[in-house]
């Protein structure tokens, strides 16, 4: 089974410079289709394959693999039809742009790396020091709280090539007018926490089918955590396009560092809320120090403009 996912998991991660192209084109729908049919399929041959053969995980990983991979290699084959002038060809290839590109690319994997370390360390944590019985309140009420990520990169991801755009041309105002945008969405997102907040129980009831008791406070907590990365996020996407991230790249692996032990010692003395509020205390740094880097960016920008 590992052998399997880790074959399938490589081919289809070969696809997935589709996505990054999608995006510069001002086409992120189409990644979020892909990514919907993508679960419906592996929903459909899943189900089959569990009644058609007998259950087990080569089964299941041999049908969620082979999903993706279709999916992916039709949407690979459709985007380069349909885009004749942007197939790679070797004829593009540019060693002066290597040192850029690969700067970049480095500093955008260290931090890929560190964000992983904070946001899938907490159920590690959690099963070790609580037990895995107390995932379960956990996982659920993340889910539930998670829409307010999802709603919010279905908005910001299509920034992140308005950004790059706006900034090369030193257009100021196309992105401050999205800055302000997206903090409107996050007076939206508090609405919805809010709601989500005050109607967990019976939302968690609707969605499971049965009764779950989830404390009040871990779902606050979840709440504060879930603002605060949205909140991060719309920094984070204009000095992502802007590609001003070294800063990031810095406070994730600080922030990946610390979360680990405080998370560790908040599990002890307030369970698992306590690893919620850790991971949120960790995200603060960045909450603080985004907002102040892009100021100073736009600051620079403007400079350069008046001066060019």
């Amino acid at each position: 089974s590992v052998f399997i996912v880790a074959l399938l998991f490589l081919l289809n991660f070969t696809m997935l410079v589709t996505d990054q192209v999608l995006h510069a084109v001002n086409e992120t729908g189409k990644t979020i289709l892909k990514q919907f049919l993508s679960n419906v399929l592996v929903l459909l041959v899943l189900y089959f394959g569990m009644v058609t053969f007998e259950s087990n995980l080569v089964i299941q990983s041999i049908s969620y693999g082979f999903s993706t991979l279709i999916v992916s290699l039709l949407f690979t084959v459709w985007f380069f039809l349909k885009n004749k002038k942007l197939r790679p060809r070797f004829s593009y290839f540019n060693r002066k742009k290597i040192a850029s590109i690969g700067n970049v690319g480095a500093q955008f994997f260290v931090i890929q790396i560190a964000v992983l370390v904070l946001f899938s360390t907490d159920k590690i944590i959690i099963t070790q020091i609580l037990g895995p019985e107390e995932v379960v309140p956990y996982e659920i009420i993340f889910r539930l709280f998670s829409f307010l990520i999802i709603m919010a990169s279905i908005y910001f991801n299509p920034l992140w090539a308005i950004y790059t755009k706006a900034y090369a041309e030193k257009n100021i105002q196309v992105i401050v007018k999205n800055l302000r945008r997206s903090k409107i969405l996050l007076l939206f997102s508090i609405l919805i926490a809010s709601f989500i907040y005050l109607f967990h129980d019976e939302l968690i009831s609707l969605w499971i089918g049965q009764t779950i008791s989830i404390p009040s406070n871990l779902a606050l907590a979840m709440a504060v955590y879930m603002l605060t990365r949205v909140w991060c996020d719309i920094y984070a996407y204009f000095l992502n396009g802007a590609s001003k991230i070294k800063i990031q790249m810095y406070l994730a692996i600080v922030q990946a560092l610390l979360n680990i032990p405080l998370s560790i010692i908040f599990a002890r003395h307030y369970g698992s809320v306590g690893v919620v509020y850790a991971s949120t205390l960790s995200l603060c740094l960045s909450a603080l120090i985004l907002p102040i880097n892009n100021h100073f960016v736009l600051k620079k920008l403007e400079f350069e403009k008046t001066r060019g």
